[in-house]
């Protein structure tokens, strides 16, 4: 019951990101499953800025998040005055 409602989720933010005509930035959460599909449809099919949001698993180590396209990786609880900062830097 739990794979179908992974894949549920799944699918609806694959639908919603292709609803958005200007995603700008997304925020994904590196602990939810799904998250390499969902960052790999983001960076394909818009020009969204991606920050990576990890917690207590080392994410940012087992995997080359730039390679996946993830430009940013913060760990949790984040601030957004940094998010907000970091945005700011990368688009200038």
């Amino acid at each position: 019951m739990r794979r179908l409602a992974v894949f549920g989720l799944y699918n609806r933010l694959i639908s919603y990101i292709n609803q958005l005509e200007n995603l700008a930035v997304l925020l994904a959460d590196l602990e939810m499953p799904g998250w390499r599909s969902i960052v790999r449809h983001a960076t394909r099919t818009t020009g969204a800025l991606v920050i990576g949001m990890e917690g207590n698993q080392p994410i940012s180590e087992m995997y080359n998040l730039t390679q996946r396209g993830i430009r940013l990786c913060v760990q949790k609880p984040i601030d957004y005055a940094a998010i907000l900062a970091a945005i700011r830097n990368i688009a200038a």
